[in-house]
C-alpha cells in the first residue's frame, strides 16, 4: 500500500546473472517462467506497459495496483 504503481524487472533464465546464480546449485525452479509471473501479477495488478531492456532478454513491467 505504499504506492499505486510498481516497476518490476523480469530477468529470465538464460540471463547472465541468473546463470551465475544457478551455476553453483541445482536448478529446481521449473515454475520460474514469464507466464507464471504474469499470472501472479494478475491477481493484484493491471499491466500498464511492458518494455524490453535493450541488448538483454529482460523486460520492465509497469504495474498499477487494483483496488478490488
Amino acid at each position: 500500500r505504499l504506492g499505486r504503481h510498481v516497476i518490476l524487472e523480469w530477468v529470465p533464465k538464460g540471463d547472465p546473472k541468473v546463470d551465475l546464480l544457478l551455476s553453483t546449485r541445482e536448478d529446481v525452479f521449473d515454475g520460474y517462467t514469464r507466464e507464471v509471473l504474469v499470472t501472479a501479477i494478475d491477481r493484484f495488478f493491471d499491466v500498464v506497459e511492458v518494455t524490453a531492456v535493450p541488448h538483454t532478454s529482460r523486460e520492465l513491467f509497469l504495474l498499477e495496483r487494483r483496488d478490488d
